[in-house]
């Protein structure tokens, strides 16, 4: 699971990433085609997920916690 600056919910479900507000409200949904076990947001705001044997980083919009 991965929380950005506006407070918004990066968790982990059967297939992907769901994004949710802080209020529950369904942001959007990241399809990694298989289980994802992990997210966590770089330095520059990518979101890494780890999913089966893979490892993939997908660009974002969202500032990251503790950055301007």
């Amino acid at each position: 699971m991965a929380i950005d600056a506006e407070g918004n919910i990066f968790v982990t479900v059967p297939g992907g990433i769901t994004i949710l507000t802080p209020t529950g409200v369904l942001l959007g949904r990241i399809d990694t085609a298989g289980a994802a076990a992990n997210c966590v947001f770089g330095p520059e705001g990518d979101l890494y997920i780890t999913a089966g044997a893979r490892l993939l980083k997908v660009p974002t919009l969202t500032r990251v916690q503790g950055r301007q």
